[in-house]
């Protein structure tokens, strides 16, 4: 006599995004009960398979589509099969562009018959403590002085920097020029008389972007007046490097698409590929939870960026997934984001940024 072959499938949702049923179906067999449409974050769904009785009975073997998120960026395909011919099996997959911010994982009994199985997909998420002690050392800014006719950026970067800071208009052309050179000493000497500048001291009038001037200009934490060291109009910054726009305000959230983006410049003197390499954000929930993503460093047209020109990374969902994590909590977050290695290792952070 055949066996029975009986199968009960839970389908656990550890992430932070609700599963979203796009397809559904049987090789062999049949439900006795429906998979759920939605899976909501840390939800379940229990549902039954069991072979057709009739002339010719092959045991079930079935699967079920979800789209993670419902962004059409991540899809999960669970399958299982247990028939007379061969052992059970269940596996789950994954696949589309963020597949690799999940983690699956199955277990089903070999022996076939009435048997369960259980899927569970899980945020890949890295230990906190792993993400801060995998981060780069952050690179230094060149001192720039008068006559500097950049080929890497940086004057360029001084220069849309100074505009951002109110010193325009002014071209980003890569000369430190007359113009640049008065916008500076007009930035340094409005740092002197604006109440509430962080500085350890007066902020020396001379035309010169040290390691003070840069620490405003970026919002870095306050530095002493000092520079590079090097030979005055000497520095050049060798192959592919970039910083973001400041360390605490270069980025824009677009509420309407919950896209964080947040603004860089090449400062090298090698152009950056779009898409060549990733930022990798710490995404903190307003109920502390937080998710380590990698992001790709994209251009604005897809162009490779040159020298001064800017580069950009996003985190699509933080609303959303704040809202899923604590409903009736704060209607904010906050993100870290991190230049790889290659590019300088630059840091940019906020904190409670709004969303409602």
């Amino acid at each position: 006599m055949a066996r029975v072959n009986e199968t009960t499938i839970t389908v656990v949702n550890n992430t932070s995004s609700t599963l979203t049923s796009v397809n559904r179906g049987h090789n062999e067999g049949g439900f006795t009960s429906a998979p759920a449409a939605t899976i909501a974050p840390g939800g379940q769904s229990v549902f039954g398979s069991i072979e057709t009785f009739g002339e010719r009975e092959k045991g079930n073997d079935g699967f079920v589509i979800y789209d993670i998120g419902g962004t059409g960026r991540a899809f999960w395909t669970i399958h299982w099969s247990n028939v007379d011919e061969g052992t059970s099996r269940g596996v789950g997959s994954l696949s589309g562009d963020d597949a690799g911010l999940f983690d699956v994982a199955d277990n089903m009994p070999e022996e076939g018959g009435i048997v369960s199985v259980t899927f569970t997909l899980s945020d890949a998420r890295l230990a906190v403590e792993d993400f801060f002690r995998d981060q780069p050392v952050e690179a230094d800014e060149p001192t720039l002085r008068f006559g500097d006719e950049s080929v890497d950026g940086w004057v360029e970067y001084l220069q849309r920097l100074l505009v951002v800071k109110g010193q325009g208009p002014l071209d980003d052309n890569g000369r430190f020029d007359d113009a640049t050179l008065a916008a500076v000493r007009a930035f340094q000497q409005r740092m002197n008389t604006q109440p509430g500048t962080p500085s350890t001291g007066r902020v020396f009038v001379d035309g010169v972007v040290g390691n003070q001037t840069w620490a405003l200009l970026r919002e870095e934490e306050a530095r002493a007046p000092s520079t590079d060291g090097r030979e005055p109009n000497s520095f050049v910054e060798l192959g592919r490097e970039a910083r973001w726009l400041t360390e605490d305000s270069a980025f824009v959230f677009l509420r309407d698409d919950d896209r964080l983006v947040i603004q860089g410049v090449s400062t090298g003197d090698t152009a950056i590929e779009s898409g060549a390499f990733n930022a990798r954000f710490l995404i903190v929930l307003s109920n502390g939870e937080r998710i380590v993503r990698d992001r790709p460093i994209t251009t604005a047209n897809g162009q490779p960026a040159g020298p001064g020109q800017l580069v950009f990374a996003e985190f699509e969902g933080a609303a959303d997934r704040t809202l899923q994590a604590d409903p009736f909590g704060s209607r904010s977050f906050s993100f870290e984001a991190f230049m790889p290695a290659e590019l300088g290792g630059d840091a940019t952070a906020s904190f409670d940024i709004p969303f409602t």
